[in-house]
């Protein structure tokens, strides 16, 4: 404090007695209150930057969980193109498959129709044409995988 600076002045001012205790006193009370004030003012610039930092981290936080949603969803959503990219790959997959037996099925009735001569393969359907009835059971007999495939629609 400058107490002994205040008194100096009240002697250099020309100030006596209870004039200088009464000067000294305004200038204590002044500088007290100069000091109250900064006080405050740091006080309140103190509780302004934490409320900015307060706001700062809720800012960010809200920022991270925005990001860590629209990951999630992200994440969500190549699960679920993965698992359609799946699904049509097993279906071509079973496609193929069916084209393959179609095409092994075509090939042992092309090799049928070659062996007996009497055979054909209708271009409408996969079932080779049956010979007159009597060489039917014959037929039947010999080539039972065929049989087997279209039997719910030979017999």
């Amino acid at each position: 404090m400058n107490y002994d600076k205040w008194v100096e002045m009240g002697e250099r001012m020309g100030l006596s007695g209870s004039e200088r205790i009464e000067f000294v006193d305004r200038k204590k009370k002044k500088y007290t209150e100069r000091e109250e004030r900064m006080l405050r003012r740091d006080e309140e610039r103190r509780r302004y930057d934490d409320e900015q930092r307060r706001f700062e981290a809720q800012e960010a936080e809200k920022k991270r969980l925005f990001e860590l949603e629209q990951a999630e969803k992200k994440r969500l959503f190549e699960i679920e193109r993965l698992k359609e990219e799946r699904a049509l790959k097993q279906e071509e997959r079973v496609m193929k498959e069916q084209e393959l037996e179609i095409l092994k099925i075509k090939a042992e009735a092309k090799a049928l129709g070659a062996d007996k001569g009497a055979e054909h393969l209708s271009s409408k359907t996969l079932r080779p044409r049956l010979p007159k009835f009597e060489e039917t059971d014959k037929f039947i007999s010999r080539n039972d995988k065929t049989v087997t495939c279209f039997q719910d629609k030979v017999l």
